[in-house]
């Protein structure tokens, strides 16, 4: 299950692909949907985003539908293709046994360190 914030980029694919536009229920205007999510209890999903048309933040609930099905598909390709971090060698000095002299000598050592691509505490959130 997908849970959590998604980057601007990301929205814009899903934007271009339609799969995360729906209509304003009030002007039936285009809505770039900026957050979606489903409630396991009543089975319904809802959307919530910014009219092209009426300039107002809009919201909009309703039964599982295949629509909501493929949103997520799309919103887990994108987050999937995307990845919010990366790994990183990273070399450091360090020590290791040696049957020789003192019985300690210096290496260098590496581990791997993950890295954030942007700075996670400024997000654009869209929840599943």
């Amino acid at each position: 299950m997908l849970s959590g914030p998604i980057r601007l980029g990301q929205l814009v694919v899903g934007w271009r692909h339609g799969s995360l536009t729906d209509q304003c229920p009030d002007c039936e205007g285009k809505v770039l949907i900026t957050e979606f999510g489903s409630h396991l209890k009543s089975g319904r999903h809802w959307w919530a985003g910014l009219c092209l048309e009426c300039r107002q933040w809009v919201s909009s609930s309703s039964p599982h539908s295949e629509k909501f099905q493929r949103r997520l598909k799309t919103a887990s390709r994108i987050l999937e293709r995307s990845p919010d971090q990366f790994v990183q060698d990273e070399h450091y000095a360090g020590y290791e046994f040696a049957w020789s002299g003192d019985g300690m000598q210096q290496i260098t050592k590496t581990r791997d360190v993950k890295r954030w691509l942007y700075n996670h505490t400024i997000q654009c959130l869209l929840m599943f």
